[in-house]
């Protein structure tokens, strides 16, 4: 069985940083894995499904005032699931989206960038809320809304001692396919825990991070963190939020433009997780 990722995301800061063009471009096929709806899903062996997706965003932006920019957003899933294997959800059909189907959206964009730096900051704020409806005038099989709200903060605490925080919540109305639920985990926001290991149609999550430069290419972080889902807002609880914590190595292929290649090693709920990538994870 193959699997592969074949990912591209060019961004474009033009006329002078007014306006700014985003692009994703992603097509991928793997095992992924189902364990529910909720915050409190059991594990189980039994949850690998094999998912092939085509997945474009396209995003454009205008400045309005100062840092300021408003936009449109346009996001298509195209998703196929071509072997539920074990899954009990996925073989019953008692979830949305159990046999995969087109998502297809416009929305929104509110975006303030301060940050000093492409790829690794020492300061500054990016400040992002974004709304997306999906609906069947687009080409999409289903009918919902998602909001996304992403908060960044990064402070030079004493050089070359970086403090990054953030703050991320979303949410979906409607009748999404389960795989647009938001979702814990992940190698960005909740470390230490399996992209999906809990959904419900609420999301938030709250990290920090501490960046120290050992050398003109080395450098460590460590951070914490806490997040959870739900089914409603009211129904979120800080005693049963759970942990995200952990360290990692950095490598500048790029001093002068601080491109990092990290590898991070990350601790959860009962869980774990080792991630390598390219950027920061914020």
């Amino acid at each position: 069985m193959t699997f592969y990722d074949i990912f591209v995301n060019p961004e474009f800061f033009l006329g002078e940083d007014t306006y700014y063009v985003g692009v994703i471009l992603d097509y991928w096929r793997y095992v992924d894995k189902f364990w529910g709806i909720g915050n409190n899903t059991p594990d189980s062996d039994n949850v690998g499904y094999t998912r092939k997706i085509l997945w474009v965003n396209l995003e454009f932006d205008v400045s309005v005032i100062g840092p300021l920019k408003i936009g449109l957003n346009y996001d298509l899933n195209y998703t196929t699931i071509e072997d539920k294997g074990t899954n009990p959800f996925l073989l019953s059909g008692s979830v949305t989206g159990s046999d995969g189907g087109t998502s297809s959206g416009v929305g929104l964009v509110l975006f303030a960038d301060t940050r000093n730096g492409a790829f690794a900051q020492t300061g500054g704020e990016l400040y992002k809320l974004s709304f997306l409806n999906s609906s069947s005038w687009l080409g999409s099989s289903f009918k919902f809304a998602r909001w996304i709200a992403d908060l960044r903060h990064y402070v030079e605490i004493e050089p070359p001692l970086v403090l990054a925080a953030q703050l991320y919540a979303s949410g979906v109305t409607g009748d999404p396919p389960f795989y647009m639920y938001p979702a814990l985990g992940g190698d960005n926001a909740m470390r230490g825990y399996y992209e999906g290991r809990y959904r419900d149609k609420y999301y938030v999550a709250l990290q920090g991070e501490l960046r120290l430069k050992l050398a003109r290419r080395w450098g460590i972080v460590g951070w914490a963190g806490i997040g959870d889902v739900a089914g409603k807002v009211d129904n979120f609880k800080l005693t049963a939020f759970k942990p995200s914590a952990g360290v990692g190595i950095r490598f500048a292929l790029d001093p002068e433009e601080s491109l990092n290649v990290r590898a991070d090693f990350a601790y959860g709920q009962d869980s774990k997780g080792m991630y390598f990538n390219a950027k920061e994870a914020f």
